[in-house]
């Protein structure tokens, strides 16, 4: 038992040293893998929805690029604007969920990236990278 946990810890680490997500991740479409972490309960969100999530966005290993409050992050489901890949990733949610998303840069920024409000030369993502989400759905409104 001891030896499969740490063979585990293992692959995990292996797979995010390469930017890899590990070997039971679901695939939502192209573009998007994911894994949960606690399936949370209830029903799943539907478009108009208001959602409160909490979230830490990321790109590379383990670069940290944005972070919702401790409180959370308020979004409106198919209403408000959202990369690609969170308008297939947060309809999967329930109520207490949380998963971890490798997404590629087709459904994140694409070839725009995100550039920096305080410094428009300043890209905060890069064009054409790929990224990885953390999202926690604490509650549907």
């Amino acid at each position: 038992m001891k030896f499969s946990v740490t063979l585990l810890g293992i692959l995990l680490l292996a797979c995010s040293a390469q930017g890899q997500s590990p070997a039971d991740t679901l695939t939502l479409s192209e573009g998007i893998r994911y894994v949960w972490i606690s399936p949370g309960k209830g029903p799943a969100p539907k478009a108009g929805q208001t959602l409160l999530i909490r979230y830490t966005a990321g790109i590379g290993q383990d670069e940290v690029v944005d972070q919702s409050p401790e409180e959370g992050y308020v979004v409106k489901l198919a209403e408000d604007p959202l990369i690609p890949g969170w308008n297939e990733l947060l309809p999967i949610l329930k109520k207490g969920s949380t998963i971890k998303a490798w997404v590629k840069s087709a459904k994140a920024y694409g070839q725009e990236g995100q550039r920096s409000p305080q410094n428009f030369e300043q890209f905060i993502i890069p064009p054409n990278t790929d990224m990885w989400f953390e999202i926690t759905l604490l509650a549907i409104r």
